[in-house]
């Protein structure tokens, strides 16, 4: 657990600048950053143990690709870097 408490922080930060103007405050009161971080890890620990079972990596970059897209989603901000996506 210590890794969500290190995730909820963070998410806990980016949390308190002024972001979702767009959100109205009863959709933004929908999820915490406590809810968020058990997400980032479910997504991570879901991700490696498929990626496991189906002898593939592939899987976890998928899967991080679509948590990226989401967190992306989530704040608002779009990706800094120019990197592709494999």
């Amino acid at each position: 657990m210590q890794h969500s408490a290190q995730i909820r922080a963070l998410v806990y930060e980016r949390l308190r600048k002024p972001l979702m103007s767009h959100i109205a405050p009863s959709q933004q009161a929908q999820w915490s950053a406590a809810s968020v971080s058990y997400f980032i890890q479910s997504v991570l620990q879901g991700g490696f143990s498929f990626a496991k079972a189906k002898h593939n990596p592939d899987v976890v970059r998928e899967s991080l690709a679509h948590l990226r897209r989401y967190l992306e989603a989530l704040f608002n901000q779009p990706r800094l870097t120019n990197r592709k996506d494999k």
